[in-house]
């Protein structure tokens, strides 16, 4: 479920802060490398369960207006088609998905004015409107709803934001991929199959040893690297380059060096797009020329090797 970019951003993160702090081990390292990974895979539930949760509270305003003593017929007899919701269904009946979170103890209920506010949000849109009156019932229509949910209500939320930025610093840059993710992942969850296993964190076990190759590497040859970037930065002390923008080159050396089976255009672009997201204006393309320099040197000598189909 994690991708690579996410895994290579994890690796950055937790060297950001490895070399902060002159006395963390590479273990412990590792350890907060997991953790963080791990915090991303949470997220996919947790925002699943906002979805459940404004759910509940619309059947919950149902039942109040229907027990009312002035209740309306109309009150007494509602529109139940967002409440019955059979893709909401399916994932509150989810057998990974409902252990996942009772391990984790993931809530909401600290948070009821938000799920009012989104609830509020719902109903005064006309994509909610147009989903009431329709007369048949449908899979299809039902994935629409969370979907608009998700991508609509979800995305550029300050209140959703800020909530979850209490909850986890390892979220701050995670919800709008996530938000991406469960949109992409919710044919996992199908009325009638509820032990469907939701995909892992990992992938594969290959991006498992990939994310602990990447950050051991970087660490390990830190300082060959370092001079490898000192010798091509023309006219500039090392040590004043933007300190986000040195740990992405230095991940980049180490992928394009270490991984052999990875194509080194992959490698290349991936980090430019890195530097783009995490550094300044011009880091992209400072990261791109110094990096470009330093590799035509390394193909030079031979220090680059790819092995693989498509790759020799």
């Amino acid at each position: 479920m994690v991708s690579r970019r996410t895994i290579r951003i994890k690796v950055l993160q937790t060297l950001y802060s490895f070399w902060q702090h002159e006395n963390l081990s590479i273990q412990q390292a590792e350890k907060e490398l997991l953790y963080s990974i791990e915090r991303t895979y949470d997220l996919f539930y947790f925002l699943l369960e906002l979805v459940l949760d404004i759910v509940h509270y619309a059947d919950k305003r149902l039942e109040m207006r229907m027990t009312r003593l002035t209740a309306t017929v109309e009150d007494k007899n509602p529109n139940r088609r967002f409440v019955n919701n059979t893709l909401v269904q399916a994932i509150r009946e989810n057998t990974s998905y409902a252990k996942y979170l009772n391990n984790k103890k993931m809530s909401w209920e600290n948070y009821p004015e938000l799920v009012r506010k989104l609830y509020r949000e719902l109903t005064e849109s006309f994509v909610y409107e147009d989903y009431m009156k329709e007369t048949e019932n449908s899979l299809r229509s039902d994935k629409k709803m969370v979907k608009f949910i998700l991508t609509d209500l979800f995305y550029n939320c300050e209140d959703l934001y800020s909530a979850l930025e209490d909850q986890s610093i390892f979220w701050n840059d995670d919800i709008d991929y996530m938000i991406d993710i469960i949109s992409k992942n919710l044919n996992v969850f199908k009325p009638g199959t509820p032990n469907k296993p939701i995909p892992p964190m990992f992938r594969s076990e290959d991006d498992k040893e990939f994310a602990y190759t990447l950050l051991r590497k970087t660490i390990v040859n830190n300082k060959e690297y370092t001079r490898m970037l000192t010798d091509n930065i023309s006219n500039w002390d090392v040590d004043r380059v933007a300190y986000t923008d040195k740990i992405v080159m230095t991940l980049a050396l180490t992928e394009i060096i270490e991984f052999t089976n990875i194509p080194q255009k992959v490698s290349f672009n991936e980090y430019i797009e890195i530097a783009r997201l995490y550094g300044s204006d011009r880091s992209a393309s400072f990261v791109n020329g110094v990096l470009d320099k330093i590799i035509l040197d390394l193909k030079d000598s031979g220090r680059i090797v790819k092995t693989g189909r498509g790759l020799i």
